[in-house]
């Protein structure tokens, strides 16, 4: 009807090229010809055509089941050609012919090399860095070494401290305390001169006071 028009009309449609009017199944079987070289798909319910179209290689052929499409199971001229390309594709061709001996050979090397035992890696050992190191067993003969003492550091001696007097001057305190005691232990035995001089000091230092 128009709805399945409708549809053909947004499919590509194959142009014929005859001038003379002929039929629908005539025209087909020449846009197929003998090998189906543009892949063409045929749907038609005429069974004289689907017969000759399963006799072409290639030729896939659509039916209708009441209004079911169907495609059909490939014709056996089509499953003979599929069988040829696969046999084909096993022979030797004639430009591969020069070559078998050198991959014979080669594959013959390859089989003795594979042959051969591979070494096998054993387990790998124990990491030493995260292993504790072993203690060393003391001997009970040998006595204990002696612990070494750390070297006493000797502090310096302490320096005298040095004390300021009139008297004595700039000395030391055990100069000033063996002066001291010196003193206290002698007797005093002042010559006559340095009792003079004293005395002439302690008039000038009395008149200088008085004038000032």
């Amino acid at each position: 009807g128009r709805g399945a028009a409708f549809v053909m009309k947004s499919y590509y449609r194959v142009k014929c090229g005859h001038q003379t009017n002929i039929g629908a199944s005539a025209c087909i079987k020449e846009q197929i010809g003998k090998k189906n070289e543009r892949k063409l798909f045929v749907a038609t319910q005429d069974l004289q055509l689907a017969t000759h179209l399963r006799a072409i290689p290639g030729a896939p052929v659509i039916r209708m089941n009441q209004m079911v499409p169907f495609l059909e199971e490939p014709s056996d001229a089509s499953k003979k050609e599929q069988q040829d390309a696969e046999a084909k594709k096993e022979t030797i061709a004639s430009w591969e012919a020069p070559k078998l001996p050198a991959l014979r050979q080669q594959k013959v090397m390859e089989s003795i090399q594979n042959e051969q035992p591979k070494k096998k890696k054993g387990p790998k050992g124990v990491n030493p860095l995260s292993c504790k190191k072993p203690k060393k067993e003391k001997r009970q003969d040998q006595p204990p070494a002696p612990k070494a003492q750390p070297a006493q550091e000797t502090a310096p001696p302490p320096k005298a401290k040095r004390t300021r007097s009139r008297k004595m001057g700039t000395v030391t305190k055990a100069e000033a305390e063996k002066k001291l005691q010196e003193a206290t232990t002698a007797p005093e035995h002042k010559p006559a001169e340095a009792n003079d001089e004293e005395e002439v000091a302690v008039r000038s230092r009395n008149k200088r006071r008085k004038v000032q």
